[in-house]
């Protein structure tokens, strides 16, 4: 482990538990770590040992799905729109996943690394 892998290691393991932390941290800034495509690097290498760990936390969202005109505007029905049935009657839904959050923490292998050093 080289003294910038060390460095980013120290750092990830005083962030709060569960924290995920970004390349453009300012804790990285703070320690000196001004270029974050090189704290990347350096995570993906720290990552390759098992001393890091990359998580994205995706949410979905159900959207029911109403039925439109011409225009594409929703169609009316009692003054509500009109939901979109299946051949079978069931509501027609769509889908949608978004990124929440996304970073890198430390390990258990990576917190056992820091204090061989």
């Amino acid at each position: 482990m080289n003294g910038m892998q060390h460095l980013i290691l120290d750092i990830l393991s005083t962030q709060s538990e569960g924290y995920l932390c970004s390349p453009h941290a300012s804790a990285f800034v703070a320690a000196g770590l001004e270029d974050p495509d090189k704290v990347q690097e350096e995570m993906i290498d720290l990552e390759d040992n098992g001393l890091v760990e990359f998580y994205t936390v995706e949410e979905t969202t159900t959207i029911a799905l109403f039925e439109k005109d011409s225009k594409g505007e929703p169609v009316s029905e009692n003054g509500s729109p009109k939901f979109q049935l299946d051949d079978d009657g069931n509501l027609k839904t769509e889908e949608v996943t978004h990124v929440v959050d996304q970073g890198w923490i430390i390990t258990e292998k990576g917190r056992n690394a820091l204090k061989e050093v």
